[in-house]
Formats: C-alpha cells, structure tokens, sequence
C-alpha cells in the first residue's frame, strides 16, 4: 500500500490490477510512501484517511497474474489449470486476519475491499480507455496519464480469450464470481 500523509489517501495494492502503475502516481506525483505492498493493515493513525484501490476483469487478471509467474520466474512451471487451483485452494483456506498479511494476495478483489473499507475503486478498463476517470479521486484535480508500466512487457499480444479454453475460464469463475457480481463484469 501507498500512503500520502499530505493528500491524506491510502492506496491499496491489489495483486495483478495495475498496482504497480498507480503506486507510481502516488509515489511521484503525491509525495506517497510504500507501507507494505499487498496489505490491508495500516496504521490506526491513518484510519480517517481516503482509501481506494484499482479493480479489474477477473479473466484479464487472472491470465496476466499466471502469464507474468510464467515469464518472470524461469523455475515457474505450473499450468495455467495448475495455478488456478492452487488460488482456489489458498483462497479457500485463508483466514481473517491472516498470519501473515501478504497472504491477501490470494483472496477476491471484493474482499480486499471490504476488509480494507476502500472508500473508491476504480475499474483499470475504465482508466485504460480514459484516464480523465482519475480525477474522481478527491486528490486529483487535474487529468493524469495512467503509466501502464508492465503493460506488454512479458505479456502477449491479444485478451486472455484469445488464450485460454471454457475450463480454463470456468475456473476464473469459480475463483473469482463474486468480483464478477458485484463489479458489473460479464462472465
């Protein structure tokens, strides 16, 4: 997470949504300072601040966070069915709190932000057509570019559709249906 004592906002890092791109907003353009990177405990004396994060299309999500495991880490050789279930597997089995807070990573986009009591989020496909949607957030009062920084670096050219099968995306489903509910998303 990301936290601005002088914008008075915290940003939180959900894995695989574009987190590492609007850290950077917050870090260059706000004066925010890293506290933890896919966390949602924070400091109480910052319980008042703003709080949001970045969601996105579970489908794209879920084929970037394996598509990125698969080409940053040569000794990663899970398929993409094989890491499906292992999420499945460790969302299922976390608690709350967890033990250890970077084991958020595994759980859904909604429950971070209900954990979290995000006060905005912003969908990632929202600010990739139009970053002007940016200036929703009360600190911003002029449109900033989004730097999509991992943006096609060891990702493929096409959508996830282009590459995964009907189980491959059932299993998305499985993982992630309440993200696609309450986000509007089309499964």
């Amino acid at each position: 997470m990301i936290i601005s004592k002088g914008y008075r906002f915290i940003y939180f890092q959900i894995a695989h949504i574009g987190s590492t791109s609007m850290a950077k907003i917050c870090r260059k353009k706000f004066g925010g300072v890293i506290n933890g990177h896919h966390s949602i405990n924070f400091p109480s004396m910052y319980k008042n601040f703003f709080k949001f994060t970045i969601v996105r299309n579970p489908y794209t999500r879920m084929f970037s966070w394996w598509w990125f495991n698969k080409n940053a880490n040569l000794k990663y050789k899970s398929t993409f069915e094989e890491f499906m279930f292992d999420l499945i597997n460790r969302k299922n089995k976390l608690v709350y709190p967890p033990a250890d807070p970077e084991d958020m990573i595994y759980d859904s986009q909604i429950n971070w932000i209900k954990r979290a009591k995000i006060d905005k989020y912003i969908k990632l496909e929202n600010i990739m057509n139009d970053s002007s949607i940016l200036a929703q957030l009360p600190f911003v009062n002029k449109t900033l570019k989004f730097p999509w920084l991992n943006k096609n670096q060891v990702r493929p050219n096409g959508s996830a559709f282009d590459f995964l099968n009907k189980k491959q995306l059932d299993l998305i489903v499985e993982y992630a249906e309440e993200d696609f509910k309450e986000f509007g998303y089309e499964i």
